[in-house]
């Protein structure tokens, strides 16, 4: 195999972002996911300090980070001043009144910027969240988060990409139906800023939030007419994650009352088929991808094995992987339980009991975030 540059490699990154941390809303930049998303890639490769109260610590060469994220033209350290700021700001919680309990925690407790190093220190208390993610995680290609050029199109594809799979009682398919309150997804989106103090007195209390209420309130949002939003934000978003990403993305839109006012967005979401013809480099760089997903090391023939089995599916093998990575029992023969999950379509589902049954691995996999 011919050599990679490290920025070529590091693009071919696969990592793990927790659904927890993609389903939180706040507004964000582009450069500033970016940041997020190579930070993250870090853990992936090892690149990362932990101290003993567990504060994770992820260093990032202004230099690289520059090329990464094509920031092109201007002082990159005064684009990454308002970065820093504004993820010193997000912070997740919940409240219930009828206990009258609370509880809030920021994601990053700093963020710095000296000698051409960004650094970022994760709280430790969301380190479940941060690194060694077992379960509730959604894998991402570091290149493909890159290559999206407006920030409505990353987010859009993170929200969706974290839904696109099987759910309880429903097999693989070539597509997912994923139905999105509009309003939710102008919150998710950025659209309307969700971090001002009216949104999060709607938000924090409810079991259910009235997200309507809540846009209703909201002080800073844009795009507020629907046609306003298909047209800049949504439609704009569609076309970039279907010519950059690995899913392929249509939509409906449904409406009620007079005048038929959009309030709810149904998805379809499918995975884009690799060709079947793969080239000796290009079938070399899927086995090393499948290498970077496993939590073992294999032989080569193994790691070929099951990619076979998957006909190269990448989608497929991490499916596979996340059972393996849920199983509560020391797996012996990794390639050959891998093979056999490929082959039986085998997903982590939530049973009230652990068994294999009929080609589903039945284990208890939830979050253990408080709502």
């Amino acid at each position: 195999m011919k050599e990679k540059s490290h920025e070529l490699a590091e693009l071919e990154t696969n990592y793990r972002k927790s659904n927890f941390i993609i389903a939180m809303k706040y507004k964000s930049s582009l450069l500033e996911n970016k940041v997020v998303h190579v930070s993250l890639s870090k853990f992936a490769n090892g690149e990362y300090e932990e101290r003993p109260d567990g504060t994770l610590i992820v260093k990032l060469k202004a230099a690289e980070l520059r090329r990464l994220t094509n920031s092109k033209g201007g002082s990159f350290y005064s684009r990454l001043d308002p970065v820093a700021r504004s993820l010193n700001s997000h912070y997740a919680g919940w409240t219930n009144p009828e206990t009258r309990q609370f509880d809030y925690i920021s994601i990053v407790t700093r963020a710095r910027y000296a000698d051409g190093i960004f650094t970022i220190y994760y709280n430790p208390d969301l380190r479940g969240y941060i690194k060694d993610l077992k379960q509730n995680y959604t894998i991402l290609n570091l290149g493909t988060v890159l290559s999206f050029k407006t920030n409505y199109a990353l987010r859009l594809y993170e929200v969706l990409r974290c839904q696109a799979y099987p759910k309880k009682g429903q097999p693989a398919g070539d597509g997912y139906h994923i139905s999105y309150p509009l309003n939710e997804l102008k919150l998710d989106l950025g659209v309307v800023n969700a971090e001002s103090q009216k949104v999060q007195s709607v938000l924090a209390n409810q079991a259910a939030p009235d997200y309507e209420k809540a846009v209703e309130v909201a002080p800073e949002k844009s795009y507020d007419d629907w046609r306003d939003f298909k047209k800049w934000v949504l439609e704009p978003a569609v076309a970039e994650i279907n010519d950059l990403s690995d899913i392929q993305v249509t939509y409906d839109s449904n409406g009620y009352g007079r005048g038929g006012k959009v309030y709810k967005l149904d998805f379809f979401v499918s995975y884009k088929k690799r060709d079947h013809k793969i080239d000796p480099e290009a079938m070399e760089d899927l086995i090393d991808e499948i290498a970077d997903l496993i939590p073992c090391r294999l032989k080569i023939r193994e790691y070929r094995t099951i990619g076979e089995a998957a006909g190269f599916d990448m989608k497929k093998v991490e499916k596979a992987v996340e059972v393996l990575n849920a199983y509560d029992e020391e797996v012996e023969n990794v390639c050959g339980f891998l093979v056999e999950a490929i082959q039986k379509d085998w997903s982590v589902i939530r049973p009230e009991t652990k068994r294999k049954k009929e080609g589903e691995i039945r284990l208890q996999v939830v979050s253990d975030w408080e709502e």
